[in-house]
């Protein structure tokens, strides 16, 4: 397994055949899989026009969102006041995170916690399988 770990700037990252790790820092970020089961792991807000994409071969890629360190809000037009806990929005606006090739979705938080992916109709499908599995 090979691990990306991203930092406060904008990263550009790219994977190999195998298992990938790709740990945002909070930048406008790019991170590309290749074959295997590639892991994204939340750690940080998303920046608006970062992209993730788990490849398109064989295996299962993920999106972990794990429990940020901070409370963060996540702002919309369907939450206009916010919502607050260890959300990981990926509906940035203006610009949206490009989303492509995950299967599966896992929540790491602590216990007594409450976390959430909020994604746009647009990030489902190609971003985010329509069957994708939730743990």
């Amino acid at each position: 397994m090979t691990d990306f770990i991203g930092s406060g700037a904008n990263d550009s990252f790219a994977g190999g055949a195998g298992e990938d790790l790709f740990v945002n820092g909070g930048g406008r970020d790019t991170f590309s899989g290749a074959d295997g089961n590639d892991t994204l792991q939340l750690n940080a807000t998303v920046a608006g026009g970062s992209s993730f994409d788990g490849g398109s071969g064989p295996g299962i890629d993920t999106i972990r969102v794990v429990q940020f360190a901070t409370t963060t809000t996540s702002y919309s037009s369907v939450f206009p006041n916010g919502i607050q806990g260890s959300q990981a929005s990926l509906l940035t606006f203006p610009t949206p995170v490009s989303l492509t090739g995950f299967e599966r979705v896992e929540f790491a938080l602590n216990a007594g916690t409450s976390g959430g992916l909020i994604l746009q109709s647009t990030q489902m499908g190609a971003g985010l399988s329509n069957t994708a599995e939730l743990v």
